[in-house]
């Protein structure tokens, strides 16, 4: 899916960034699941997907249960990042968002590690979801 390029393109960006805070309060997973689901519903419909709400609920919960809290809310902020990217927001805004990243005590070690997982899981989360893509419905 879509998701899983975006996600990688975007750990790449933001490693590059320097970390400069030790804060570690993150967002609910609840409040998390949320942005990650409003953030593929975005990044689908732009991709030409009428009605993406059924795989991005799907690839929401499988990604959830593949990650720890911490991990989940470094995807959801990669996601974010890369739909800032793709809708052409503005580099300052971009990289106001990758600031607060690590303000909020995220390090370069959380992004590489949440690329590699995003790898890892990247052809059974397709393999799972990708059916209610065009479907639309289970």
């Amino acid at each position: 899916m879509r998701i899983f390029v975006a996600t990688a393109f975007v750990a790449a960006v933001l490693s590059s960034a320097p970390a400069s805070a030790q804060s570690n309060q993150f967002s609910s997973v609840t409040a998390t699941a949320s942005q990650v689901f409003s953030t593929c519903v975005s990044m689908s419909r732009r991709g030409g997907v009428s009605d993406p709400r059924t795989s991005c609920a799907c690839i929401t919960g499988y990604m959830g249960a593949s990650m720890n809290d911490r991990d989940y809310e470094v995807a959801n902020v990669l996601l974010r990042v890369g739909e800032m990217s793709e809708t052409g927001a503005a580099q300052s805004a971009i990289e106001a968002e990758i600031a607060a990243f690590f303000q909020r005590g995220f390090t370069e070690d959380d992004v590489n590690r949440v690329a590699a997982t995003v790898q890892q899981i990247a052809a059974r989360g397709d393999a799972v979801c990708s059916q209610f893509e065009s479907a639309g419905s289970v």
